[in-house]
């Protein structure tokens, strides 16, 4: 079984006058990187390349410098090419790429599990719990001017008890 393809999609949701801001900068859209492996006798797994701003930066890293590393591996080599991409000492320095490869470079147990025809929580030990608490990421500064903090309490407000009636801590 050998890596056959990896692609990227970025999705991406235009959020209009509703855009809104971290402590650094505003956001005008929801977006992420989905990343798709597939090997050649057809097994599937996907990963989120997190990152926070334009994804564009990171699809052409895994397409133009971690692709040619891994296109014709294993799977169960994909770790390995991680460590190896590391130590090359154009990558040494504690730039971007460095840290989420260093991030990154754990093995696939999403293959593994498919392989092996177990689920990926057996594979890691079992489970140890029966249930997760659920929870709400939002309650960003919103409006045009993020300063005035009155101006979006109502809202805020409004939004955090939605969480709460929703059933999750905020």
């Amino acid at each position: 079984m050998k890596i056959a393809s990896i692609r990227t999609y970025a999705p991406r949701v235009p959020l209009g006058k509703e855009r809104f801001f971290s402590s650094q900068c505003a956001f005008p859209e929801r977006n992420s990187l989905l990343v798709r492996l597939e090997t050649d006798d057809g097994l599937v797994g996907w990963g989120e390349g997190g990152q926070y701003g334009p994804p564009e930066p990171v699809a052409a890293c895994l397409e133009h410098v971690l692709a040619p590393h891994v296109l014709g591996r294993s799977p169960h080599e994909a770790a390995g090419s991680g460590r190896a991409l590391c130590a090359q000492p154009r990558l040494r320095s504690e730039g971007p790429l460095h840290r989420g490869l260093k991030r990154y470079r754990h093995r696939p147990v999403g293959f593994e599990g498919q392989v092996a025809g177990r689920s990926i929580h057996n594979l890691l030990g079992g489970a140890f719990r029966a249930s997760i608490a659920a929870y709400a990421t939002g309650c960003y500064y919103r409006g045009d001017d993020v300063l005035n903090h009155e101006s979006s309490l109502e809202k805020l407000a409004a939004e955090a008890a939605s969480y709460v009636r929703a059933g999750s801590d905020c």
